[in-house]
């Protein structure tokens, strides 16, 4: 189930269905890795997420920075350049992080999805550790029945487009 959180989209994306116009073939041909990938890449640094193993859940670039939420709930922000850690964010009370979007047009902004049905936007300029915005559903929330108990589904994913419209599910 995707959540719009501005009604003005979800009248856009309708209207959007109507004109779906199939595409092309593409002509690409990955059967030869030179022509494919005509540069070669080379690792420039690493760093370490935290002392134990643990997992890069999602990436986003942030203007000159580059956030990454790993699998302990955690927003880390590092320099682009140097990976130097900048700030780690424990952005929501209630839940792990769960989804991480940026949006190009406003780069110091990051937006954070999580377990609690919550959206968070976070402006990486400021010294304080708390969102400037936080986003919930109205009403009851999408609620799911197991074995006679209630329980809601988690936020997995969210998205900003140029205009910084939100969508999160």
């Amino acid at each position: 189930k995707l959540i719009l959180l501005d009604s003005l989209l979800q009248e856009k994306m309708s209207d959007l269905e109507d004109q779906a116009v199939e595409p092309g073939p593409d002509g690409d041909d990955f059967s030869d890795s030179i022509s494919t990938f005509p540069s070669q890449y080379h690792q420039q640094g690493s760093v370490a997420m935290g002392l134990d193993k643990s997992y890069v859940l999602h990436l986003a670039q942030c203007g000159d920075r580059v956030c990454g939420v790993s699998d302990s709930g955690t927003l880390g922000v590092y320099n682009m350049d140097t990976l130097v850690k900048s700030a780690t964010l424990t952005p929501h009370s209630g839940g792990a992080v769960t989804g991480l979007a940026s949006c190009h047009t406003q780069p110091d902004l990051v937006t954070t999805c999580s377990m609690d049905q919550t959206v968070a936007v976070w402006d990486l300029r400021l010294a304080r550790h708390s969102p400037v915005h936080t986003l919930t559903q109205a009403g009851q929330g999408a609620k799911q029945t197991h074995s006679g108990h209630s329980c809601t589904k988690p936020l997995s994913c969210v998205a900003v487009n140029s205009a910084g419209l939100v969508a999160a599910g």
